[in-house]
């Protein structure tokens, strides 16, 4: 359950609600785990974006101006 993506605490509710054969909830858990997880394969997908474009930005950058990786992370725009 776990290499699922559930917690320990999803995994005891799982489990307790098994005991009652109370289905509905259970599928109801398991698709707001899908939810939870498509959403955060949507923000991977995101960041892998944006570093993908800094790298791109830092290969074409002069050495005399500042890299893009790390005036990103510094938080400053200005030299992107």
């Amino acid at each position: 359950s776990q290499e699922l993506g559930f917690s320990l605490d999803e995994i005891t509710e799982l489990l307790r609600l098994n005991e009652k054969t109370d289905r509905t909830t259970i599928r109801n858990i398991a698709s707001k785990k899908i939810d939870q997880i498509q959403q955060k394969v949507a923000d991977l997908s995101r960041m892998q974006h944006a570093l993908e474009e800094l790298v791109l930005s830092c290969s074409h950058t002069s050495s005399k101006q500042c890299c893009p990786i790390i005036a990103t992370l510094a938080g400053s725009t200005e030299n992107i």
